[in-house]
């Protein structure tokens, strides 16, 4: 059986609960392509190829992400 823990969701109760679906979306993609590109050495194309985007996908994505 696969717990919160196995995921890393830590304690259900300590959630935000006014953190919408979008906002944690929105989290949860920054986190992942912050991992991506650190596992890539900053390389932004291959990052994006790994993420399977295109590469100007990837660039606007990072300028929101700075935003």
């Amino acid at each position: 059986m696969i717990t919160d823990a196995d995921l890393g969701l830590g304690d259900p109760g300590s959630l935000d609960s006014k953190e919408t679906l979008a906002e944690a979306v929105e989290e949860f993609k920054k986190q992942h392509i912050t991992k991506i590109l650190e596992r890539c050495g900053g390389n932004r194309t291959q990052a994006a190829r790994v993420l399977g985007v295109d590469a100007r996908t990837m660039f606007r994505y990072l300028e929101r992400m700075k935003g």
